[in-house]
């Protein structure tokens, strides 16, 4: 097995790289519930809705930490290999095939927070329409969420 024989796009990358796109987007979404409290004076609530959103966003985080670790033992198991059958130009090869899929990663993320701060002012209208709502019909503020 060579570094050539791991593909550099794998589902695992991709899945990856939406899920932390999502969880980036949905974590900068979640601070517009605070300028929505701020907004309709609606302090409590919107802080409720803040923990929910960002408890939400920090849970889903652990969803793609299993397609992370597929990769990062995809590259452990070709530098034992290397390692054992003393080919040992393998693991620097390896090892920056795998910094290159941790960076696509991370841009994934800095590419979901830019859209997260770009759809702000949505959000914020979002949270300002669900702490006028939620009080209203006499709901919780997990209720918001369905309204």
């Amino acid at each position: 097995m060579s570094v050539a024989d791991i593909a550099l796009w794998s589902w695992q990358l991709v899945g990856a790289m939406i899920l932390n796109g999502f969880v980036q987007m949905a974590a900068v979404g979640a601070f517009a519930s605070r300028i929505a409290g701020v907004t309709t004076k609606r302090i409590a609530i919107s802080i409720s809705l803040f923990t929910l959103f960002a408890t939400a966003s920090r849970l889903a985080n652990m969803f793609y930490a299993p397609l992370l670790g597929t990769i990062s033992d995809r590259t452990g198991n070709l530098v034992d290999q290397g390692d054992r059958g003393g080919f040992g130009f393998v693991g620097p090869a390896a090892g920056s095939q795998f910094e290159l899929q941790l960076r696509l990663i991370v841009l994934a993320g800095t590419v979901g927070t830019l859209i997260g701060a770009m759809f702000l002012p949505l959000f914020e209208y979002m949270f300002v329409r669900g702490d006028r709502i939620v009080p209203a019909a006499g709901l919780g503020a997990e209720s918001a969420l369905f309204v």
